[in-house]
């Protein structure tokens, strides 16, 4: 005898109450509730047609379906709200189509996905800009699925294998007959693999310290003999550029003059010496010839004595020692386009050898920019060979200089996901880590949801209060002699109930793993895994083997890829200092130089003045080329440490499956 069955119009907040609802507000002439993976819970309920208006007495949309079964108990069935037009008429009757998903739907969805939009199972990074929280990104890494709840509209999520409660059913509860098993008529994929491409402008800059070097080289200050006009002028000015279009800009730049003894101090009362007014050349003998041949000293001010023209003015000449202590911080910037690109090939487990060829399952990620711009600008490709820092601080065809940037590492601003976009390599990055790991798990629903592809119907006659307990969170086992070992075990993914001409059924369709289980290699004793604790290291160095650790059966193992680093000319930018930068430096004419210079050329016929012009004092530096090469391009291959593979929950070996 079929179960009597109850319909009550009920406000929108109302929930079911047995004693209040067991009522028949319409005749119920058939009732069909359905529920399909993915899709919310629907009835169809036949009812006579009246002459009132569509909806109950009080204009209610929403309505509570129940029966009394067996026994007396009255269990709810269906709770939902009216669909806009009848789903279809006949003469005296109308079918109304109702849906389970009431109150704030969308609401309710997102508080249900809010715990599943974190690392590594979703990533916000492989989702088009305003998509980020649609339900199938969201899920894409989880191996689950939306369910609602038929009786209350909540909103919940479930894994595609194991429900949220557990049902059996034994020959006695099976219709005869009604068992169908069906198998994929090819064989699941293979394998799925996955190649994931990240893009971004490499980008950003630093100081660095000149003059530290400079100084260094020189074994403290700058000491010359030429004028201030020929040399100390002619340092570069702050806001100059280094090279024209080399990436250079000095950003503090300056020659301290640093004092040494006058000249006077160490002549003592020498009446042959005359001083000149600016303080650079002392002359001493004036008008007594060459007598003697041998320099005059004249003390540490000043350099060795020269001849200067013969004639009746013949004498000695000495040149005045500077020394200046060199400041020249100079800023570099750098714009690489960067394209790099990671894949992964994942094998599939199954439990049993299917038929036919094996195939598999190719996926392809783009990143979103994981910089910021993604505009080259044009770079000059000329080289930056060693030349004179004085003639590398001119302006070049009489142009300005531009504005200097900020100080300080990196191109600042916001915050990207490579982290400092001076960074040559995102997917040794931690967050370039986690989308790595995020594209694994993606791989590895895939081909859970397609070891999962052996269906069962069954049904089941009558309507009991645990054939009634059925929905898509349900994981159900089926026993009976006709099935293939004599039972399966598979997660609902289709169930009807059925009340119709004095009788009731239930249909349900289970989705049964043919996996042969997991074969992951452990992580590593001490190794890094893909948690989100990572250190925030840039290239962070682990080795061996690593997976995730979301112990849900979706972490695959890898063998570390620390080692595939870029190795372009620019791969080490954000870690540069002063000795990367500087491929050369020499100081060319440094007082002593040039009074070794002016000594061995001393003749009367020509002035020391002159002899000096061709010695000026110099720093020359070989500065790195920073300009932009065509987008660098590096790709990086990933091998998984096993094969993935869900438990089975049917043994199609034992034959006899159909």
């Amino acid at each position: 005898m079929a179960p009597r069955l109850y319909f009550a119009w009920v406000a929108a907040d109302e929930g079911f109450d047995p004693l209040v609802h067991a009522r028949a507000d319409e005749a119920i002439l058939a009732l069909e509730i359905r529920a399909v993976e993915g899709e919310a819970p629907r009835a169809r309920v036949s009812v006579a047609r009246g002459r009132r208006r569509l909806g109950g007495p009080q204009g209610q949309r929403h309505a509570v379906m129940s029966a009394r079964l067996d026994g007396g108990a009255i269990v709810g069935l269906f709770r939902g709200v009216l669909a806009e037009v009848p789903d279809g008429a006949s003469g005296a009757f109308l079918t109304l189509l109702f849906d389970a998903r009431t109150g704030d739907a969308n609401a309710r969805v997102a508080a249900a996905l809010a715990p599943y939009k974190r690392a590594p199972g979703y990533d916000a990074l492989f989702i088009n800009e305003g998509r980020e929280d649609e339900p199938e990104e969201i899920l894409d890494g989880w191996f689950a699925r939306l369910i609602v709840d038929r009786l209350d509209g909540a909103v919940g999520v479930s894994h595609g294998l194991w429900g949220g409660k557990n049902l059996s059913f034994g020959p006695g509860d099976i219709a005869e007959g009604s068992l169908d098993l069906r198998r994929p008529q090819r064989s699941p994929p293979a394998w799925v693999e996955g190649v994931v491409d990240a893009r971004w402008l490499q980008r950003g800059g630093g100081t660095v310290d000149l003059g530290a070097l400079i100084a260094r080289e020189a074994g403290g200050p700058l000491v010359t003999l030429s004028r201030p006009e020929d040399f100390a002028d002619g340092w570069p000015k702050p806001g100059a550029g280094l090279g024209g279009a080399s990436g250079y800009k000095a950003v503090t730049s300056a020659l301290v003059a640093c004092e040494l003894p006058a000249m006077e101090e160490a002549l003592g009362d020498e009446e042959r010496v005359l001083l000149s007014d600016e303080g650079t050349t002392v002359v001493v003998g004036a008008g007594t010839g060459l007598a003697g041949g041998q320099g005059v000293g004249f003390g540490p001010t000043a350099a060795r004595s020269s001849l200067f023209p013969m004639g009746s003015g013949a004498g000695w000449i000495c040149f005045a020692k500077r020394a200046y202590w060199p400041v020249l911080t100079a800023r570099w910037e750098i714009r690489q386009s960067r394209r790099q690109s990671l894949s992964c090939r994942l094998e599939s487990h199954l439990a049993v050898d299917w038929p036919g060829a094996s195939e598999g399952e190719r996926l392809s990620f783009g990143l979103r920019d994981v910089g910021a711009e993604t505009q080259v600008p044009a770079a000059d490709p000329a080289p930056c060979d060693c030349a004179s820092l004085l003639a590398l601080s001119r302006p070049k065809g009489g142009g300005q200089s531009a504005e200097i940037p900020p100080t300080g590492l990196s191109a600042g601003g916001a915050e990207t996901a490579i982290g400092d976009p001076l960074h040559a390599s995102f997917f040794h990055t931690p967050r370039g880590r986690r989308a790595v790991a995020h594209m694994l798990r993606v791989m590895a629903v895939r081909l859970a949801f397609a070891q999962r592809c052996v269906s069962l119907r069954a049904r089941l006659p009558g309507w009991s209060a645990r054939a009634l307990a059925i929905d898509l969170d349900t994981t159900l086992s089926l026993v009976a002699a006709a099935l293939p070992g004599g039972r399966a075990r598979g997660k609902v993914v289709d169930y009807r109930f059925v009340w119709q001409g004095g009788g009731c059924w239930v249909e349900v369709e289970i989705a049964c793993s043919v996996g042969g289980g997991g074969s992951m290699a452990p992580a590593d004793p001490g190794r890094a895994t893909y948690a989100e604790d990572y250190a925030d290291d840039f290239a962070l160095t682990t080795g061996g083997v690593v997976r995730g650790d979301e112990g849900d059966g979706l972490d695959v193992a890898i063998f570390d890829y620390a080692a595939d680093q870029p190795t372009d000319r620019l791969a080490g930018a954000f870690a540069w200092g002063a000795a990367d930068l500087v491929s050369g430096l020499c100081l060319r004419n440094l007082a002593a130089e040039q009074d070794a210079y002016l000594w061995t050329h001393r003749q009367g016929a020509i002035s020391p003045k002159r002899l000096l012009f061709d010695v000026p004092t110099d720093v020359c530096l070989a500065l790195r080329p920073l300009a932009a090469d065509d987008q660098i391009h590096q790709t990086i291959t990933v091998q998984a440490a096993g094969r993935f593979g869900l438990p089975p929950t049917i043994d199609l070996r034992d034959g006899g499956h159909g």
